[in-house]
């Protein structure tokens, strides 16, 4: 199929079209972050600090999650499945073991509406019509797309760092199905780029304070609940539960990302630096400075717990890539996102693909604002469509 021919690549040495370099590639004759930083106790880690066995058996244990059905001949559509992980961390399965997808197959997670199938059961669907768009995660093989919905489940956004962020992780340990495939495994991030790209005051925004989400209506540019300045850049809603450790992680490597300057278009790349994790065998972990216990940073530490710090050479690494992106914010004069990469989308529902700009996709325009969507939710759409069809 063309989609999959497009996508079979040898995987590139470093991400570049966002910006990183490899942590070893860093001089160590940078500055140090090194203060007197003592790591916080287990119970105030974020869900990125969590070890992958816990997270893992969270997923293990099972959530009802509302799995859509592909295929003209489904009798429903979407329906609530109760959704396990193997206990070998490599099969996902519903309807008891009935359905599964092999995460070795995947190469690609995502959040939204980035697959055909998804946009498809928006076409006057009143059962979802009321789910945020973000509330949505899919994952892309070669030969089709596995999507699935969180809802009426307390916390759905914790849901979804939870399973979106744990899924990644352990496809990161999978051989692919083919050496020439790479992957992409920065949903989260990804995310947020488009929840950047389309930034207006038009639409939901979660205060960075309190984590109210404030309704687009919220008037004078304040959190309706604590009063706090909406900022420049807002936040994905879904990435709510990882504002913590953001907020440590830019305390680390001075990204000032929570306040009205350059750095606040940078939420995107404190969000990539948490989902690619640190080198192995390290792992994330926060901690609080001895002077100030209020302040919060983001260190690593090795897998048994020891020898944290917060002046390692990948925390270097990324205060470093960080400047460079602030220089580039700083000599265009404006906000900044890295352009999307040629992204997959399975090849099942491509034979209607069209041009931009042609009567189709005028069309699929007028069907989206059809079914009440915001035009934010339009525009996301569409873009996340283009992005995925192979030029």
């Amino acid at each position: 199929a063309a989609g999959v021919a497009a996508y079979m690549q040898p995987p590139s040495a470093t991400p570049s079209h966002m910006g990183l370099v490899p942590s070893d590639s860093f001089e160590a004759s940078q500055p140090s972050l090194e203060m007197q930083v003592d790591p916080a106790p287990e119970a105030m880690t974020g869900m990125a600090c969590l070890p992958l066995s816990v997270r893992a058996g969270r997923l293990q244990a099972g959530s009802t999650l509302i799995k859509v059905a592909q295929g003209k001949y489904a009798r429903h559509k979407q329906d609530a499945k109760v959704v396990h992980l193997s206990p070998d961390c490599r099969t996902l399965t519903w309807e008891g073991t009935k359905k599964s997808v092999e995460l070795a197959q995947v190469l690609r997670v995502s959040i939204g509406l980035e697959t055909r199938t998804l946009q498809k059961l928006y076409q006057g669907n009143a059962l979802v019509a009321d789910m945020p768009s973000y509330h949505w995660f899919s994952l892309h093989t070669a030969t089709r797309s596995y999507d699935f919905g969180i809802k009426d489940c307390g916390d759905e956004n914790e849901m979804v760092v939870l399973w979106v962020l744990t899924l990644q992780e352990i496809v990161a340990t999978l051989p692919p199905p083919s050496a020439n495939i790479s992957r992409t495994l920065t949903g989260l991030s990804l995310a947020q780029q488009q929840w950047q790209r389309f930034e207006t005051a038009g639409k939901e925004w979660p205060c960075v304070e309190c984590t109210f989400l404030n309704p687009p209506s919220a008037s004078g540019g304040q959190c309706a609940s604590c009063g706090t300045a909406r900022p420049l850049v807002t936040l994905c809603p879904c990435i709510t539960p990882l504002l913590p450790m953001l907020r440590a992680l830019a305390t680390t490597i001075s990204v000032k990302a929570f306040e009205r300057g350059p750095d606040a278009h940078l939420l995107w790349f404190l969000l990539q630096a948490l989902e690619l994790q640190p080198p192995p065998p390290l792992k994330w972990r926060m901690g609080i400075r001895r002077d100030d216990p209020s302040q919060m940073l983001l260190g690593v530490c090795s897998a048994d717990g020891a020898d944290f710090t917060v002046d390692h050479p990948h925390l270097r690494s990324l205060r470093y890539q960080a400047a460079g992106l602030r220089a580039q914010i700083n000599s265009s004069a404006g906000a900044q996102v890295p352009p999307l990469p040629q992204l997959f989308i399975s090849p099942d529902d491509q034979t209607d693909v069209s041009p931009q700009g042609t009567p189709q996709e005028d069309e699929q325009r007028r069907m989206l604002q059809d079914l009440g969507l915001p035009e934010r939710d339009v525009a996301e759409a569409l873009a996340a469509e283009a992005s995925l069809v192979s030029p």
